[in-house]
């Protein structure tokens, strides 16, 4: 299954962001939002998999077993400056001022690198994948610990941005942004523990998984 898309995230977003007194500038944000994190879980799914050597119990000469151990993942997670590369080609069309636009990627892209890697770093691959023909024959699912990882955005991010006024200012930023960010980032990390599984087919010779399990 893939990652939380922009599609996916745009309803939280949007019940997130505040649509007074400006609908539309509302709605601009909710969707700018929902394309950097989208993007971002999308790359995600693409350069993270799961290390190899996790422990197995293989019958040959069938090559018929199980999956004993836990797996990890490891691999390249977007970066900060990569994601707010992104970001600030995403809101650039969107007429909010310069300073709306720099809080806008350094938020959003501190945010999200965070929220992913920590999600890395959590995450485990549960045993019991069956093997046969000397390579896993299931998807495999992730648990992840998420009250963690939670917890880690919430330090990242202020309730609302120092000294701003009750309502957007002209930076078109609701003051409370790093809130929503981590609201809908938060989101999108749930989504992908319960949609995110690591593909079968990872060759499995002995009592160890010898390469990497691709995420799916």
């Amino acid at each position: 299954m893939p990652a939380p898309n922009a599609g996916l995230l745009m309803n939280i977003a949007v019940s997130s962001v505040p649509m007074a007194p400006n609908p539309q500038t509302g709605q601009k944000l909710a969707n700018a939002i929902s394309k950097v994190i989208g993007s971002a879980c999308e790359d995600f799914l693409q350069r993270v998999f799961m290390e190899p050597g996790v422990p197995c119990n293989v019958t040959p000469p069938a090559m018929v077993g199980t999956v004993i151990g836990m797996g990890r993942l490891t691999g390249a997670c977007p970066t900060q400056a990569e994601i707010k590369a992104n970001a600030m080609s995403v809101i650039s069309s969107s007429g909010m001022s310069r300073p709306g636009q720099d809080s806008f990627t350094e938020t959003i892209s501190k945010v999200t690198a965070k929220g992913l890697a920590e999600f890395m770093a959590a995450a485990q691959v549960l045993p019991g994948t069956p093997i046969a023909g000397g390579v896993t024959a299931a998807p495999a699912r992730l648990t992840v610990s998420l009250p963690t990882v939670k917890s880690q955005l919430n330090m990242l991010a202020p309730p609302k941005f120092p000294g701003a006024p009750a309502v957007p200012t002209v930076s078109e930023l609701p003051p409370d942004f790093p809130q929503i960010v981590v609201k809908v980032m938060v989101y999108a990390l749930e989504q992908m523990a319960q949609m995110v599984m690591v593909a079968p087919g990872i060759p499995t010779p002995a009592n160890l998984t010898a390469g990497p399990g691709k995420l799916m």
